[in-house]
């Protein structure tokens, strides 16, 4: 895990900033995580998308799901993508 993932969710959960305002920011931050930590991002992808006003567990952990079964057919939201999509949180 790099460091500066550490660092932006830190910043992100600190601040409570929403990295995920719509739809397709959600869909692509759970192929992203998914692609980059698989299984054990799940709680990552709960912590970031936690302060979005209609945030829902259950509706988030299923999304997480759908995102491990598909992140192969994705391989451009990766460790790159998120970092950059934090970077600009």
């Amino acid at each position: 895990m790099s460091d500066e993932f550490l660092y932006h969710l830190s910043r992100i959960e600190k601040d409570s900033i929403d990295i995920t305002p719509n739809h397709d920011a959600w869909w692509k931050l759970s192929i992203a995580i998914a692609t980059e930590f698989g299984e054990n991002g799940r709680s990552y992808f709960h912590r970031l998308c936690r302060f979005w006003p209609r945030y829902k567990y259950r509706e988030c952990n299923a999304q997480y799901s759908y995102a491990l079964k598909r992140c192969d057919e994705y391989k451009y939201f990766n460790m790159n993508w998120l970092l950059k999509r934090m970077r600009e949180a």
